[in-house]
């Protein structure tokens, strides 16, 4: 499979300009996310394991090829293949922060995750701005709700793991905070909601929290 995979990477001419080379750009970041997923599902495959056991080479071309994958996408705009990403890049570092043993390395997966969440406020604004804000696309509204829990349980995660140890930087209260931001102006979202509420309310919470962070940031 991934050798087919990696020949259909090949074939996708991006680097000439040309009536194709929109699709052959797409194609390409959709090869470049089921590669990052397949090596995922090997990482999987080793989960029993410490973090330090993992094999690195395929831990490394997982997160390349994700990385590859977001980059496309993202200079084409398209949104649901994006967000579907970066949700699966949030899970592999949730997922390589329960292998880690040292809490310092949990932290930094989770604040890795916490980074990817941030980033999607780009994916939201850019629905807003093309659609009104409209949430057509069944499948893209469950991504939402997804999104908002792994969102909520990256700043649970950090807020607990900062209190644990050495904080000088009082993290754990900024994580806190942000955590408290996204119980906060919800008034049932999901299913007591329209979709379109829904990544309304995401893309203002994302800018407040990055708001936050800018904030402790100019502090420190």
């Amino acid at each position: 499979m991934l050798e087919l995979l990696q020949k259909s990477l090949r074939l996708c001419d991006v680097e000439h300009a040309g009536a194709r080379q929109v699709l052959y750009s797409f194609r390409s970041g959709l090869i470049h996310k089921r590669i990052a997923s397949f090596h995922y599902s090997q990482l999987r495959v080793h989960g029993c394991c410490d973090f330090s056991q993992l094999p690195k080479s395929t831990l490394q071309l997982c997160k390349y090829h994700y990385e590859k994958a977001t980059q496309i996408l993202e200079g084409l705009k398209e949104v649901g293949d994006l967000l579907v990403v970066q949700l699966e890049r949030i899970s592999l570092h949730e997922f390589l922060a329960e292998l880690s043993t040292h809490n310092a390395q949990k932290i930094k997966q989770m604040q890795a995750a916490l980074d990817i969440c941030l980033q999607c406020h780009l994916v939201f604004n850019h629905v807003i701005d093309t659609n009104s804000g409209q949430v057509a696309d069944d499948e893209f509204a469950g991504h939402l709700t997804l999104f908002e829990s792994r969102l909520q349980n990256a700043l649970k995660t950090l807020t607990k793991l900062t209190l644990t140890g050495k904080d000088p930087k009082q993290l754990s209260k900024l994580y806190k905070r942000m955590y408290m931001e996204t119980l906060t102006g919800k008034h049932g979202l999901g299913a007591q909601q329209s979709s379109t509420a829904c990544l309304k309310h995401l893309h203002m919470l994302l800018a407040r929290l990055r708001a936050m962070c800018d904030t402790q940031l100019a502090r420190d």
